[in-house]
């Protein structure tokens, strides 16, 4: 029978075998941020084009596009543009946006919406949208967009359900409250 590491013995097993993080190694980590990479676009065996990218993305930047993708979002509703209402909408724009922060298309694309619709539509019809998607990026940097957006999605559930909870507290309270009331009224009118 094997005895149990406590989590002491644990904690000095990892320090003995694990470097601690260093400005060294953050800054090395920072430079691979930066840098990009080509990746040669071959149609009918002929290469046609190269598509520069960065290979790890940046975390602002994830941030960044997240934002902006509410912020269209909000824009679509508000002016009434029918776009942004299905998953499937959804998802290509966070795809064309991911496209726009870490490729060299950063320059080329619109910032309205509405050239955006036309640009993003031109990609998906191509199928360069999905050539970048899922042969250019490493599919772990994809996922690390999605899973910040599904974080975000269960915050705002979250957040949501408490605020229909306080609200269904309240209208509890409320209705107390004028319960009370009433019955106070009642008994004065009786006296």
């Amino acid at each position: 029978m094997t005895k149990k590491k406590s989590h002491e013995e644990k904690v000095k097993e990892l320090e003995q075998s694990y470097v601690p993080i260093s400005l060294a190694s953050i800054q090395t980590e920072l430079a691979d941020i930066e840098r990009e990479e080509t990746y040669i676009v071959e149609v009918n065996g002929n290469i046609n084009m190269v598509i520069k990218y960065n290979p790890v993305f940046d975390q602002n930047k994830i941030n960044k596009i997240i934002s902006e993708v509410g912020d269209k979002v909000r824009y679509a509703e508000e002016n009434k543009i029918n776009f942004l209402k299905t998953e499937y909408e959804l998802v290509n724009y966070l795809y064309f946006m991911i496209v726009k922060n870490f490729t060299h298309f950063k320059d080329e694309i619109a910032d309205d919406l509405e050239t955006q619709i036309v640009q993003m539509d031109a990609l998906v019809k191509l199928g360069y949208l999905e050539l970048i998607i899922g042969e250019v990026f490493n599919p772990k940097e994809i996922y690390r967009v999605l899973d910040k957006v599904m974080q975000l999605a269960e915050y705002a559930d979250k957040v949501k359900n408490a605020e229909m909870e306080a609200k269904d507290k309240a209208s509890k309270l409320e209705n107390k409250a004028k319960a009370i009331q009433k019955s106070t009224k009642t008994k004065s009118k009786k006296k």
